[in-house]
């Protein structure tokens, strides 16, 4: 469109956008939805009031997003994988590695999800998170379905695998998140050793000699 072309050649074109988030991701998180103003965003982003609005329509708008595109963009990875019909390491790598690398890249956003996920802030507008992480959960777990229909994975409750795996991400990514904690592995490294170690289990060949 027009105005939209307008808009990106005057203000910094597609990472507008991300610009802008960036800026509310970290003044959300310092001074929370009701401690910051439309206007200290734009400043912060380098932009203006009328290009805030019309990307993300208001204030409560932009504070959505920031989970609307990360549970979205997880969601659609699972969706890729289904229909491409990947064998259930390929998905597990994906969804891992995806969720490692957002926090390495984007350590701000990711801070704020998780911090927000364990209640909301004072004055924010209603988010409806565990209807995203219901349907992102049950989207995994239908891979999972599939993966043991396969044969490539035993015949637990899907559910219980599913949170399992979904725990050793997220503990994962928390690590990535704690100063005092570094993680001395890449992404990629460290999605591959979870998903190993959840295929393969702890216990191993050990296990099943156990008396």
């Amino acid at each position: 469109m027009e105005h939209t072309t307008e808009i990106e050649a005057a203000e910094g074109g597609e990472a507008l956008p991300s610009r802008i988030v960036a800026a509310a991701t970290r003044l959300f998180a310092a001074r929370g939805f009701a401690g910051v103003s439309v206007r200290e965003i734009c400043e912060a982003a380098g932009t203006t009031k009328p290009t805030l609005y019309y990307y993300f329509g208001s204030k409560a708008g932009l504070y959505r997003s920031l989970f609307e595109h990360i549970f979205d963009r997880f969601f659609e990875l699972l969706r890729e994988a289904e229909a491409a019909d990947l064998p259930i390491r390929e998905v597990l790598l994906r969804f891992a590695e995806a969720h490692l690398k957002w926090v390495v890249d984007s350590p701000d956003h990711a801070r704020f999800v998780f911090s927000s996920s364990m209640g909301p802030q004072k004055g924010a507008p209603a988010i409806d998170l565990e209807g995203f992480r219901e349907r992102n959960t049950a989207q995994l777990v239908r891979l999972i379905q599939r993966g043991q229909a396969r044969g490539e994975l035993i015949a637990a409750p899907p559910e219980d695998l599913t949170f399992t795996f979904m725990g050793a991400v997220v503990m994962a990514c928390i690590r990535h998140l704690e100063p005092d904690l570094p993680d001395p592995l890449p992404p990629t490294e460290r999605a591959r050793r979870i998903v190993d170690l959840f295929l393969t289990g702890a216990a191993g060949p050990a296990l099943e000699s156990s008396p």
